[in-house]
């Protein structure tokens, strides 16, 4: 089975570039939750990602080509709609972290 490497700064490369998070927020709160979804998004694909490496491989027929695209294009979409939904919480936290909405004096 060959695996494909993809380099994560392909991915990065998709996603809205943010320069200064503080004054991305301030001028468009809305662009830096999507990008910041998206990067929970990312997380959870990776994820499923090393998941699925620790399953053995097996089964009648031995998987090719169109079925590994396939299933990340799967996993992807999943990953979407977990970040979507904040399922983790992770784009949450990371939005108020680069926003300056959490209270760092505890």
């Amino acid at each position: 089975m060959k695996l494909v490497q993809v380099d994560p700064s392909l991915l990065l490369q998709q996603t809205p570039r943010v320069t200064d998070s503080k004054s991305a927020s301030k001028q468009d709160p809305e662009a830096l939750r999507k990008t910041c979804q998206q990067f929970e998004a990312i997380f959870v694909q990776s994820m499923f990602k090393a998941m699925r490496s620790t399953v053995p491989d097996g089964g009648l027929f031995p998987k090719g080509m169109a079925e590994e695209s396939f299933q990340d294009l799967m996993d992807m979409e999943v990953a979407k709609s977990a970040a979507e939904q904040g399922r983790l919480g992770l784009g949450d936290a990371l939005f108020q972290q680069l926003s300056g909405k959490v209270d760092t004096k505890k």
